[in-house]
This record gives C-alpha cells, structure tokens and sequence, in this order.
C-alpha cells in the first residue's frame, strides 16, 4: 500500500488501533480491480489515499462526537481531498422520523468543505439472518451515518457465487443494511461489491479479496467494503468534472452522476427492490459522463425558486426514438440537489422539495409521462407521497420504458421547488442537478448523433463534459 498512501492523519494510538480493516479499505480504494481477478463489476481504476486514523478498534468502537471533531480537524488539514469514504455505522437502524446527529454532521461539514461522503450502509449481523427474497420483520435499515441526507449511501451485492454461500451473484448481500432511511428517505443510494458471506457466518470464496495488514491477500465481506469501490469511483468523476471549466464540481453534482451511472447500468427496480439496491450498481465510472451510441444524455445545472417553473423545451430528441409520431424508447431521470435543512425540525428536517418531469406540451401545460401523473404517488395524499413517491427526498430517480411508443410531437424537460410552511424564501435559489438520457430499446447506434443533432439545432449554451479521463496502463 506504500506507493498509494499519500499521507496520515493519526488520532488514535496503540492499543486502541487495528490496521487490519482499514488496509483492506484502503486496498479496494487503490486497487480493487486488480485484487479481485479484474471482475466487470469493479472498476479497473484506482485512487491515492489519504489515511485518518480517527476510531477506536475497542469492542464498542469510539465516541461519535469524538469522531466528528477528529473529522472536522481531517478536514480542515486537507481541503484537498473531496471525497471522504467512511466505511463506519453503528449497530443499530436509523430512526423512523429523525436524522441521526452523525448523519446531520456529515450534511454539515459536506456543505461547509465543499466535499462529499461515501458512507457504508451498514451491516446487519445479527440472527435470524436474510435471505432473498427477503421479509420485511427484520430491523435491518440503514444505521448512522448512513442517514445523511448529503452523502452518498452504498450498500452490498455479491459478485461471484461458491458453494455454501449465503447468496447468489447480483443479490444484496445478507448483511447489508436496507432503506428507507428516516421518514422514508431513498437509501442506500447505490450499491457495490462488498463481497458474499457463507454459512454459517464467515469469509469464503465467494467474499471479496483484500489487501491485509500482513501484506497477503485475503478475503472478507461487508458493506464497508463496497462504498470505498464507490468512493473509487466518485473520486474520478470529481476530478473529471473538475477539469472542466464550464462547470464546477460539487457533492450533489458528483452524487448524482454516480447514482445515474448506476441506473445506466442496472435494470428497472420494483420499489420494494429499490430499498435493497438503491439506484442500483454503477460498472463504468464515466458512465454519466459518455454516451453509449444507443443513447443521448443530457446534464442540466439549474437554479430554482419557489413558484417559478424550470423548463427546456422543445426538448431535442434523436430521431431514430419517433416512430409514427411516438416517442419509442426507454427515459432514465436523476436529480440530485442539497436542499436548506432545520437540525430543530425533526421529521422535517428537510425544508425543500423539487418536482421533475419529462413529457410533451400542449400549449403552456405539461403532461407528464416520466413518471406518469398519478403513477408511483406523485399526486394525492401528503402521507402517501411521502412513503411511496419520494417527496421531500433529495434525489430522484425516475425511469420508464415505451415499447409501443406514446404520442407527443413537441417535449419538454420540467421542474419545480416548493418550500415546506414558513421556510424563508431562498434568495440565490437552488441548485439542481438533472440528467436525462433516452436509450433506445433496439441497440440503435445512430442514437446518439441524431441527438447531438437534434441538440445543434436548439439555441441553448452547452459544453461537452468533461475534459479528463483516466487512462489505463498496458503490460
């Protein structure tokens, strides 16, 4: 790990160390590819390391007001770094109507140093243990930190099957932790390889392969194993974006394009799926930033304010997508914002909510068909809006298929912000970053040029992103 390890920041001493979980975090971050036989799920980029020794290795762990202050002192001493992987939780799920002091601190210190946190989800342990299809008696929610409402959540999925194995590959991992996260909030956001357990309770084949603190290759399993393979890959993202001028990078801008990457590449969930594996898994880490050529994917960064409406219309869509005058095609939609928050508000700690629609103009008015008005509780009830459509939560994830196409000749990309009863005006507005692609169902490859077509036709300011990718050595 010498070569990957660009410096330490030591807040624990001997006795209270144990560099064995912390060196196989920090060999996934480097090297996780490579460890693991070069496997599709991993990403074949690594990262350097900056290493903050900042809990206690006791049976009970640390203070969490310890671990933030050693935290915020990390901080401070590398402004630096921009993405802060926590591979932590604690024992128990997260409450159903109020974010943990942890999770309130990271949505703190993210907005205040600019950075964003890849948090484990957290790992159920206890008996009986889940199976999949799983039953929904076990407390087996998210725990703190996981509840932040800034970070980006990661839970477990196996990758590889073996004999005795507690789960097949592509399934959540028995010990990983499950959303909602406090008053229903979309967690975990997305998921990566954490490695399979076996029976009855211990590391085997099918685990993922770490770096140990003996300098051997090992295996282990846990969720804190599969958000630094995310963080991996946020950290590149970040420093793509970051080279390009035209857009700044930022926590809810990085957190959305991993959260879209993984819904490029993983299927369209059921809701109850959704609780296990979030956005899904994110294989390619620029798949938010390039296109396949079956697919056209635009990124918004738009400034909103209440009662005022955000629209781009006429909406440019590739023409091998309009069949008949029927849009014929699958719609993918992330949005990603950091809201205002009250620390005092309990269940409403959240103070704003942003709306998103695709779908075609009749006049000034839309109809929304992604999602469909009525569809996933997107009118109606507060409480069920809440529960069942995400509302208050601060990303979206939207997805639709049109196999026999749905009519409309001019469309339109929308979104709107509301403020809960009382919440100041937001004078600078809110920033809201929204990216839609439209992907053929037939593997078209013309896709993507007649979309950037269609776009050169429009007048609106746009900038290619990004201008840095990393590159991969050749033996």
């Amino acid at each position: 790990m010498a070569p990957w390890v660009v410096g330490r920041d030591t807040y624990v001493l001997p006795p209270d160390t144990d560099y064995q979980h912390g060196t196989h975090v920090a060999s996934l971050v480097a090297g996780a590819h490579g460890l693991n036989g070069g496997h599709a799920d991993l990403p074949p980029v690594g990262c350097f390391v900056y290493d903050v020794c900042g809990l206690e290795s006791t049976p009970n762990g640390g203070y969490v007001t310890d671990l933030i202050t050693r935290l915020e002192e990390a901080l401070k001493k590398q402004p630096n770094v921009r993405v802060w992987n926590l591979s932590l939780g604690s024992p128990a799920c997260c409450d159903d109507q109020t974010f943990s002091d942890f999770g309130q601190a990271l949505d703190r210190l993210s907005d205040l140093h600019n950075v964003l946190f890849v948090v484990a989800a957290g790992n159920y342990m206890v008996e009986p243990r889940r199976t999949w299809p799983p039953v929904d008696t076990l407390r087996d929610r998210v725990s703190s930190p996981g509840d932040s409402i800034r970070a980006l959540t990661v839970g477990s999925v196996c990758h590889v099957a073996a004999p005795d194995a507690l789960n097949y590959a592509g399934e959540p991992a028995a010990y990983s932790r499950r959303g909602p996260g406090p008053v229903f909030t979309p967690k975990p956001d997305i998921v990566h390889t954490g490695g399979g357990v076996h029976a009855p309770w211990t590391p085997g084949a099918s685990s993922v392969a770490v770096l140990t603190a003996q300098n051997l290759v090992g295996r282990s399993f846990g969720t804190s194993f599969a958000s630094p393979i995310a963080a991996s890959m946020a950290a590149h993202a970040w420093q793509s974006v970051a080279g390009n001028t035209g857009l700044e990078a930022k926590p809810a801008l990085i957190k959305a394009l991993m959260i879209h990457a993984a819904q490029l590449s993983s299927p369209g969930y059921t809701p109850g799926e959704r609780r296990y594996y979030g956005a899904g898994l994110p294989r390619d880490v620029l798949a938010g930033l390039y296109d396949r050529p079956d697919s056209f994917t635009l990124l918004f960064e738009c400034r909103l304010v209440p009662s005022m409406r955000w629209r781009k219309s006429p909406y440019p869509i590739p023409a091998g997508l309009m069949r008949d005058g029927k849009l014929s095609g699958e719609v993918i939609l992330t949005a990603v914002y950091a809201p205002p928050v009250d620390t005092n508000a309990g269940a409403e700690y959240v103070r704003a909510n942003v709306e998103i629609g695709f779908g075609t103009l009749s006049g000034d008015s839309i109809t929304s068909k992604v999602p469909m008005k009525g569809e996933d509780y997107t009118d109606g009830y507060e409480e069920a809006q809440v529960e069942h459509g995400g509302k208050w939560a601060p990303v979206k994830i939207q997805r639709k298929r049109f196999p026999q196409g749905t009519a409309g000749d001019t469309w339109a990309l929308q979104a709107r912000m509301f403020l809960r009863a009382l919440e100041p005006n937001m004078t600078e507005g809110l920033t809201v970053y929204i990216i839609c692609t439209l992907r053929a169902l037939n593997g078209d490859p013309e896709i993507h040029a007649q979309g950037m077509r269609a776009l050169a036709a429009t007048n609106w300011v746009r900038q290619d992103l990004p201008v840095r990718v990393p590159i991969q050595g050749l033996a």
